[in-house]
């Protein structure tokens, strides 16, 4: 099986952490951009120091997540050795170049997004996908085009080696509408847009659709990201905010938002915060709705908002464009239940960032609705 050959590859993270425990060296990030705090965790994870970070603003800021930022210049004056691990994936290739040129450092680069974001290490996950490579082997038969094919083995093969070259000429501008998706796309539609954050997939809807739809019903419980939301939309009535979570049932979750702002990434959670939020399932609170298209990016939660949706997917059949990389058993999982409420969906898979795990989008497409 294809999945044999990535099993046979060795895992970035895995070469990294094992030079580091025998050098000794100092250890400096490259890079303080939107990344740098997935790399923050996961070294603090990890317990390993973090020295510096090098950015070329280090005039502009000081520190980041407590830790100094530095310039190389700096640095290559106060550290003859060090071991560097690129922060900014987007730009690996030519900060390695450049370290590579001006001084002897030892140059990492590696995706640990996934190992922060599903709580699991790499050799979790690679033991994961190993004793369920047989499901992975019925999705990839399921898929209904080469491209989804094609993103599969990349996806897990980037799970399997942490590798930031496994993404590579996979993602696509508009998340949520990609080419499997926008030629089908009613100019009266109704869209339900599940962990809607500042309104971003709703910009998406609207350019996909050329301001030609019915209306868009937004879930946010966070409620920083529900203000924003609220306000880039509030002259627009045909675009409904509603400020809560999405589940399987209806109670009270607890909000995490680390950034005390603005927070793509805020979650919900068991464990008591400062702020909580009504969670509801799709199937009560939309009893008067049918919809045609539902995204969810809800931070590991997609699972239990489809099984809250049941009712709305075994009748209508709307299209549904679903997270499923929150999870190390998503990527599987989620294509499975959906075929146990609705058999008739065409499966297809996208991925959104280049050089990273993250947004990677399984797209059920209702094959009855009108062939693609």
């Amino acid at each position: 099986m294809w999945i044999d050959d990535y099993l046979r590859l060795d895992n970035k993270i895995g070469i990294f952490l094992k030079h580091h425990a025998e050098s000794g060296l100092p250890l400096f990030l490259y890079g303080n951009g939107k990344a740098a705090r997935f790399f923050v965790d996961f070294m603090r994870a990890n317990l390993i120091r973090i020295e510096g970070i090098i950015d070329a603003n280090a005039t502009e800021k000081k520190t980041a997540y407590g830790i100094p930022i530095t310039t190389l210049d700096e640095t290559i004056r106060n550290y003859e050795q060090a071991d560097v691990v690129v922060s900014a994936p987007a730009y690996a290739g030519e900060i390695t170049r450049l370290l590579n040129s001006k001084t002897n450092y030892f140059v990492f680069s590696f995706d640990p997004l996934l190992d922060v974001i599903q709580k699991c290490d790499y050799s979790q996950r690679r033991e994961v996908i190993e004793k369920n490579s047989y499901r992975i082997e019925r999705l990839y038969d399921r898929l209904a085009d080469n491209r989804s094919k094609k993103t599969l083995k990349c996806v897990v093969g980037g799970g399997i080696t942490s590798d930031i070259l496994m993404y590579k000429d996979l993602s696509y501008e508009m998340q949520y509408f990609p080419d499997c998706v926008i030629e089908r796309l009613p100019s009266n539609g109704t869209y339900i847009d599940v962990g809607a954050y500042d309104g971003d997939t709703v910009e998406e809807i609207i350019k996909a659709t050329n301001d030609s739809f019915g209306r868009i019903i937004c879930f946010e419980p966070d409620p920083y990201n529900y203000v924003a939301l609220c306000e880039k939309f509030k002259d627009d009535k045909r675009i409904i905010p509603i400020r809560k979570g999405v589940g399987k049932n209806k109670t009270k979750l607890y909000v995490v938002n680390e950034s005390n702002g603005l927070d793509e990434g805020a979650y919900l959670t068991n464990d008591e915060t400062e702020c909580y939020v009504d969670v509801v399932s799709l199937d009560e609170e939309l009893k008067d709705v049918i919809p045609t298209f539902i995204k969810m990016d809800i931070e590991g939660l997609e699972a239990d908002a489809i099984n809250g949706a049941r009712r709305i997917i075994s009748a209508y059949h709307p299209d549904l464009a679903i997270s499923v990389y929150h999870k190390c058993d998503d990527l599987f999982v989620i294509p499975e239940l959906i075929d146990s409420i609705y058999s008739g969906y065409k499966f297809y898979l996208r991925h959104y960032w280049e050089t990273t795990g993250t947004d990677t989008i399984l797209f059920a497409l209702n094959c009855n609705k009108k062939e693609i």
